[in-house]
């Protein structure tokens, strides 16, 4: 396989890096409104991660097993990711009607009633 299939593959893992960054976004804003921020930057940082992670071992991991098994190990990852998201696609709505149900579980503020002991 010449190096260009590669190259492609990569791209298209940092392609759906994005793609789904985005989706995450409005999913975030849209159900935990006053959290979304800190759920965001959470989030992001781990996306970042995984981009960092699959850019630095990539080439060893060409090098070492081959391009067609390195090619193979990436799209399981991205099958994987993909399967994981159908769970979501399917109960989203009970999800989102958890969340409106239950807000103080996801509030993550500190009770007004009882002020902090200096």
């Amino acid at each position: 396989m010449p190096w260009i299939g590669a190259v492609a593959c990569i791209t298209m893992l940092n392609f759906s890096m994005v793609v789904s960054g985005s989706a995450t976004v409005t999913y975030l804003l849209d159900t935990h409104g006053p959290n979304a921020l800190h759920i965001l930057a959470l989030s992001n940082f781990g996306k970042n991660m995984v981009l960092y992670g699959s850019t630095f071992c990539a080439n060893g991991m060409v090098l070492s097993r081959g391009v067609k098994v390195s090619l193979l190990i990436l799209s399981a990852c991205q099958a994987f990711c993909w399967l994981a998201s159908i769970p979501m696609y399917v109960y989203g709505k009970r999800v989102r009607s958890f969340i409106a149900r239950h807000p103080h579980m996801f509030r993550g503020e500190l009770s007004s009633e009882k002020p902090l002991k200096k």
